[in-house]
């Protein structure tokens, strides 16, 4: 019965909010309203049927770290209402979706023993790296400076000290952490921070109007030369 209510609200919840407009929730406060928060990577989603007959999603995730949940052997649930069973389909404005290998951090929020998504799609934030550098990006807000975007660090800094309790985290062997290394080197081998991504221009922009005062004189000098060149012949 708790889990049929807290489905109700959880739909209300996204209609109202979600259903013409997203609000940002700032990351601070949804670290304040959050029971648990787990980063790891999506193994797979599937759908059913919870006891009142309601649908349900259900991400399983490989946990790295957390704070706040349980997992059990390195793997968690996360649930968030709506889905497909069958011919079956529950909408719900404003769920999130995952696919497989994501990498993510989740607010979430535990009902009636279960981990559910606070927040629904506002609660996701996926993982982006900039060279050697993670941040955490809103699947919502991406540029929101206070709800899309955070330095990986900076976040469990800031969730450590709202939470009072340090991060656990998931043992990881030397050849799990060198092939975390190597895929840093597809990304920026640069090291640019996200904020001088979005700031960098285009050459064409970047092009200084002295350069282009500079050719046109240059230009000019030899057009006069030519031409004084063909009234001399």
């Amino acid at each position: 019965m708790r889990n049929y209510i807290f489905l109700v609200l959880a739909i209300v919840f996204s209609t109202s909010v979600f259903g013409t407009t997203y609000l940002p929730v700032p990351i601070k406060k949804q670290i304040v309203e959050s029971s648990g928060i787990v980063q790891g990577e999506v193994v797979t989603t599937s759908s059913e049927e919870d006891d009142s007959g309601a649908i349900v999603t259900k991400v399983f995730l490989r946990v790295d770290k957390w704070i706040g949940v349980h997992p059990q052997d390195e793997h968690i649930e996360v649930f968030y209402p709506g889905g497909q069973v069958g011919d079956r389909v529950q909408t719900v404005h404003g769920a999130p979706t995952f696919k497989s290998g994501e990498k993510v951090v989740l607010m979430l929020k535990n009902n009636n023993e279960k981990n559910w998504m606070l927040n629904l799609s506002l609660g996701k934030f996926m993982i982006k790296r900039y060279g050697v550098s993670e941040v955490l990006i809103n699947s919502v807000f991406p540029n929101h400076p206070k709800v899309g975007q955070i330095p990986i660090e900076s976040f469990y800094e800031l969730a450590s000290n709202i939470k009072k309790v340090d991060f656990k985290e998931r043992f990881k062997d030397k050849y799990e952490i060198q092939a975390d290394k190597q895929a840093s080197l597809k990304f920026d081998s640069k090291g640019r921070s996200i904020a001088s991504i979005q700031q960098e221009k285009p050459d064409s922009e970047n092009f200084s109007p002295v350069w282009l005062l500079i050719l046109l004189g240059v230009m000019g000098g030899v057009f006069t030369f030519v031409r004084s060149k063909q009234n001399y012949q």
